[in-house]
């Protein structure tokens, strides 16, 4: 259920491009990927959750059970943590952008397209997110599931 959300989100981006007469290739950018992956990164490993955030992974798609509650917490409030790195990533990269491209813009018609490429970096990190946020649902559950068995 997971990859089918995944391929609507994929589906629905590809529709919506379509539709406005663009091409998908204008909304794919490595380089604002990187700004988002390569801050991403070290913020979650100094938040001290690096582990946690994969092991959330294998709790949340995979079959594996945790072996305690506080296996739970720790990858619950690690895909917390994640989220709003990402979402905090992505305001800085774009208003970074957006200031380093108004300090050296000569006229309005070289603005418009460098401001939409600055915005991919937040539409990256909104996509993200909502990959993110399924998971994140399924720990929860997982939380409240192992909570009452114990009971």
């Amino acid at each position: 259920m997971y990859l089918l959300s995944i391929a609507c989100v994929i589906a629905i981006t590809t529709v919506n491009v379509w539709m406005v007469g663009g091409d998908f290739f204008q909304v794919f950018d490595v380089i604002s990927f990187l700004f988002l992956f390569l801050m991403f990164i070290p913020l979650l490993i100094a938040g001290g959750l690096f582990k946690d955030f994969n092991n959330a992974f294998r709790l949340g798609i995979g079959k594996r059970k945790a072996a305690n509650l506080m296996e739970l917490k720790r990858a619950k409030e690690a895909m917390s943590l994640a989220i709003k790195i990402i979402l905090a990533d992505g305001g800085f990269c774009v208003i970074l952008q957006q200031i380093i491209l108004f300090s050296n813009a000569d006229n309005f018609e070289m603005l418009r397209p460098s401001i939409g490429v600055s915005f991919i970096t937040f539409f990256y990190a909104l996509g993200m997110i909502l990959f993110l946020l399924p998971l994140q649902a399924r720990i929860n559950i997982k939380m409240q599931e192992f909570i009452s068995e114990k009971e």
